[in-house]
């Protein structure tokens, strides 16, 4: 946690700086924190300008929706308001808009992992102390790429709907805000403020958020107040929606749920939706999130207030900035939710504010005649009691207004002065489009001795020809004579007959629709012959530069086709390698077969014939020992050879193809059961290492070939037993995320961090220090269990610390999930 400062700058890198809590303090209020800051720099030193350098704090917002979304947009207000206030530090506000909603995030995530680890990543140095994400697919985000892109920041989410606590196993730096909308508090308000309602209409529509809102309101349906009779208007099309609104009876308030969509497809945006439902009815509508609000109608009730969320959820971040341990701050499991009025709609409905719940929020709510105006009501009122009194007031009352002919005079004057001094040519136009007053600037632009020489001429005078004066007129007064604003580049005549470019901007001075254009139109002229001219050597850079990159773009295709050929070559060789290794193996497979059973016999014969153990000692006994001793070498070296020779030509049809799958549903506890069976000798060999298997019995089946299966699981435990010698092997098997998980641990001496990923190539061998790793097998064991499970969608990975052992874990697809797919 970085330390206090004192100094304050807040950036955000989309949107502005947040000014409004600053635009509230007084020039007094500004004036004292500038003299203490002067007094503790006097009174300490240089300490504060040194500690001005620090690193400011990062906090990096989230939202899983884009800018302009009504609730997106909320939440950001209620994030700016909470750091707005705050000054206690540095700080740099990150905003990030995943745009999820209108593009599905299985396409823009990985996109956006790739983005965020070039902007925020450690090396960069603008890794976040803090992370907020609002709604549900941010949360998602982090849940699946923030261990990769911000290990260790602290995360508070807001938003969320479906939360549920087995997402955050094993993640204890995320806390946050659930969002959940409150119907039954919005009913009761409905039967409150509309007691002689006797019918409640409930409007949804057939997408996936209409049907769970529908659900939610039918079992809650049960606690409303028995006086109201429920109506659904529930996946209707458009027209049906409006006939059945335009037979409710006055009796009736409306709640909209959801209508984004009608039963035709046709979409609509949550102010579109909304106005169609009010359009069509004077009945009262009701909702239960604020963005359905503001201009559309609706009335509001106990709703879910974006903004709100954004404060609690600024609030913990702020907390954590402060120093508080995310762990510490317990996830807000009821939604914020806010009484939440629109005045208009409010009004229209005949309720009163005074009918509302207490703390409630009125949006657009006018100022009263008196509350705008309050100062001048008592200014007028003590006028009039005054000239009653006395006639003396009456003059006091001209004096005043005198005061006031002087101050409008002396305005005009400051007009006239803004007007002579301006940096722009200003130039006033009459009936006929002749100049009736210019200022210096425009004189200069142009060229001529003053402001008289210009004053009564033409305006033709200052274009280029009198076909360009006379298509101006008919391009652009046209325009003028709608009231609008024109402002065009254009090329004019200097006094001198030299042409160069003005930006020129211009407006009637008639303020009515349409406007009396022979009252006068006012054009403001600047030059910028410079900026065109440059934008020009621009223009011809740009050309030069688009021929050089297509002369490089060349250059690279002609590459690409280099490296697809030299691609090829590798396709070609590796197929005749596969090929060669195939056709060995097969080969080595019945000689070793061979040697192996033979050198069994001899051994049993020798010993049983021969019987050296029984002998006295003597050289004939250490020779037959010897004999024996060998026997076994050559044995073991055999099946050590024919085990590569087979994995040789698993891995080769693996990978040509040629493996015969014998798929079918099986139960993976017996497979554990049938791999412990394999391994039973080796573990019984090593008396200090203990076998303990968590694997349930009714696990979800998987559809697969149990030999590979048992291969894989076989593979694994041999390894563990391998490396460890000591201590324990553990098997656990469980459901994860509609995948089986098998992990297999051992307390063996460790994988180095950097040979995690390549344990898995072919023919690779440990290597731990100096040494490579003692009773070192084939090399493709792990590259065939890889195989093997990639073969079935799922996926193998290795994690290690060195000396305290390892953990090869997999997934695999149940039969379920699979057959979904």
């Amino acid at each position: 946690m970085k330390g206090r400062r004192n100094s304050f700058h807040f950036i955000r890198r989309k949107g502005g700086p947040l000014r409004q809590a600053r635009r509230r303090r007084s020039f007094l209020s500004r004036a004292l924190a500038l003299a203490g800051i002067l007094a503790i720099a006097l009174g300490l030193g240089g300490y504060p300008w040194a500690r001005a350098e620090e690193t400011p704090q990062q906090v990096l917002v989230l939202h899983s929706y884009h800018v302009g979304f009504r609730w997106t947009d909320n939440v950001m207000q209620g994030v700016d308001s909470v750091f707005a206030d705050w000054e206690a530090q540095d700080l740099e506000l990150h905003v990030e808009y995943m745009d999820s909603k209108r593009h599905p995030p299985e396409v823009v995530f990985p996109k956006l992992w790739a983005l965020y680890a070039a902007k925020y990543s450690v090396r960069t140095g603008n890794q976040p102390d803090v992370i907020i994400t609002s709604d549900d697919n941010a949360l998602r985000f982090i849940l699946e790429y923030g261990i990769l892109l911000f290990p260790d920041v602290p995360v508070v989410f807001c938003g969320v709907n479906h939360f549920q606590d087995e997402m955050l196993v094993g993640r204890d730096s995320i806390t946050g805000v659930l969002e959940d909308f409150d119907i039954l508090s919005t009913v009761e308000l409905i039967h409150d403020l509309h007691p002689n309602a006797t019918t409640l209409a409930v409007i949804t529509d057939s997408t996936p958020t209409g049907k769970l809102n529908l659900e939610k309101f039918q079992a809650l349906a049960p606690e409303f107040p028995e006086a109201l009779h429920v109506l659904e208007l529930s996946d209707m099309t458009t027209q049906e929606l409006l006939n059945a609104l335009e037979e409710l009876g006055p009796d009736t308030a409306i709640l909209n749920l959801s209508f984004f969509r009608d039963r035709e497809g046709r979409a609509y945006s949550t102010v579109e939706g909304n106005r169609v439902i009010t359009g069509a009815t004077e009945l009262p509508v009701y909702s239960c999130w604020d963005f359905y609000m503001g201009g559309t109608g609706v009335i509001g009730g106990k709703v879910v207030s974006g903004r709100q969320q954004g404060i609690e959820a600024a609030t913990m971040a702020l907390d954590i900035l402060k120093g508080a341990d995310v762990r510490d701050i317990p996830i807000m499991r009821t939604s914020p939710n806010v009484y939440i009025f629109d005045y208009p709609a409010l009004a229209e409905a005949g309720l009163s504010v005074d009918d509302l719940p207490q703390d409630s929020v009125v949006l657009n709510r006018p100022e009263s005649f008196y509350e705008k105006y309050k100062q001048e009501i008592y200014l007028v009122l003590a006028v009039f009691a005054l000239m009653l009194i006395s006639l003396v007031f009456m003059a006091m009352n001209n004096v005043q207004r005198r005061r006031a002919q002087k101050v409008l005079t002396q305005t005009v004057q400051e007009l006239d002065t803004i007007f002579e001094s301006s940096q722009v040519g200003i130039m006033c136009l009459q009936g006929g489009r002749s100049i009736y007053r210019v200022n210096q600037r425009l004189v200069e632009i142009f060229g001529y001795s003053g402001p008289d020489e210009m004053v009564g001429m033409s305006v033709a005078r200052l274009h280029v020809s009198n076909e360009a004066f006379e298509e101006f007129g008919k391009t652009h007064y046209a325009a003028l004579s709608s009231g609008r604003l024109i402002q065009v580049e254009y090329q004019a005549k200097r006094r001198d007959g030299t042409l160069f470019w003005v930006m020129v901007s211009g407006k009637a001075v008639d303020t009515s629709i349409p406007p009396d254009l022979d009252k006068g139109v006012i054009w403001v002229m600047d030059d910028i012959t410079e900026r065109k001219h440059a934008e020009e050597e621009l223009a011809r850079f740009n050309t030069q530069l688009e021929a050089l990159v297509g002369e490089r773009t060349e250059e690279l295709h002609q590459r690409a086709r280099e490296l697809e050929e030299a691609n090829q070559q590798l396709r070609k060789l590796d197929v005749m390698k596969s090929g060669f290794l195939s056709t060995v193996s097969h080969d080595l497979r019945t000689p070793l077969t061979s040697i192996v059973g033979f050198a069994k016999l001899i051994n049993k014969d020798f010993s049983s014939v021969c019987q050296p153990d029984q002998l006295a000692e003597s050289e004939e006994r250490r020779k037959g020992l010897r004999i024996i001793e060998n026997l076994t070498i050559i044995e073991q070296e055999a099946e050590r050879l024919t085990r590569l020779v087979n994995d040789c030509l698993d891995l080769s049809r693996i990978e040509e193809g040629r493996q015969l799958w014998n798929d079918q549903p099986i139960q993976l506890a017996d497979l554990v059961t049938q791999a412990m069976a394999t391994v039973k000798v080796k573990f019984s060999k090593q008396d200090d290492l203990t076998f303990v298997q968590e694997c349930p019995e009714e696990l979800p089946h998987i559809v697969a070939d149990p030999d590979r299966i048992v291969q894989v699981l076989v593979n694994l435990l041999n390894n563990a037993a391998k490396y460890s010698g000591r201590g324990e092997v553990r098997l656990v098997a469980e459901v994860r995320d509609n995948m089986i998980a098998i992990s297999v641990s051992d307390q063996g001496k460790g994988i180095p961090k950097d040979d995690l990923e390549t344990v898995f190539d072919k023919f690779y061998q440990v290597q731990i220090g100096d040494t490579v790793a003692e009773d070192k097998g084939s090399g493709m064991g792990l590259a065939i269990c890889r195989q093997i499970v990639e073969h079935y969608g799922g996926r193998i990975w290795a994690e290690s610390e060195l000396g305290k052992g390892s953990t090869f874990n997999m997934l695999l697809p149940i039969a379920e999930a699979r057959r979904t797919e």
